[in-house]
């Protein structure tokens, strides 16, 4: 009796339910993070309780992404256009088709989760005349693909660098800076916030658009 597909079958399923472990010991040592950095510096716990629940809705909302694709990656536009929906008519997204990995997808919805929740306090999206300009593109030279990021704003209130450093600048600073041999940049310009990634591409990538090439 031919057990071939029974075989591959059984493979895959021991392959997803290993998947599952990591990513479930991931995502719980994700939320432990979350949970504990929203209260620094924090006045009440309303407003930790908030920044928690806001961050959290957040991964949710990735992992969504993540599990309609078998946990194979997440197209960076989804990821974008799902944590700016609320603000969508204000918004301008460009930027080719690209895979990310499930562990960069999940940091990109942070980091631009982030952005947003700090441009509706402070900067273009606090008033009616702000908006986001967020774009991304890939190049390859010398045969090495690169790709750069960026999020601008413009039209909100003039900014400033904060005194304090808490979750966000984690995130954007820090978590966002193992993809990239170039060091993330923040602007805080008269003109509206900006923040710029550049770096490989293979670091951002999901393991299935590496080897199949498709970004080219």
């Amino acid at each position: 009796r031919d057990i071939t597909e029974r075989k591959r079958l059984f493979a895959r399923q021991e392959l997803l339910t290993q998947e599952i472990q990591h990513r479930t010991k991931n995502l719980f040592a994700v939320v432990l993070a979350v949970v504990a950095r929203s209260f620094v510096g924090k006045h009440t716990v309303k407003d930790a309780e908030s920044a928690v629940l806001s961050r959290l809705h957040s991964l949710a909302q990735t992992h969504v992404l993540l599990v309609e694709k078998d946990w194979q990656g997440a197209d960076l536009s989804e990821v974008v256009r799902t944590e700016m929906s609320p603000y969508i008519d204000r918004v301008q997204i460009e930027g080719p088709p690209l895979l990310l990995s499930a562990q960069a997808a999940q940091n990109f919805a942070l980091a631009l989760h982030e952005l947003a929740t700090n441009a509706v306090k402070y900067g273009a999206l606090s008033i009616p005349t702000g908006r986001v300009h967020i774009n991304w593109s890939i190049v390859k030279p010398n045969g090495f693909g690169r790709f750069t990021f960026r999020w601008q704003e413009r039209g909100g209130p003039g900014v400033s660098q904060p005194t304090r450093l808490g979750f966000g600048s984690a995130v954007l600073e820090q978590v966002m800076a193992v993809y990239f041999d170039v060091p993330p940049r923040i602007d805080f310009a008269v003109g509206g916030l900006s923040y710029e990634l550049n770096g490989s591409l293979d670091a951002v990538m999901s393991d299935e658009q590496v080897a199949s090439g498709r970004w080219e």
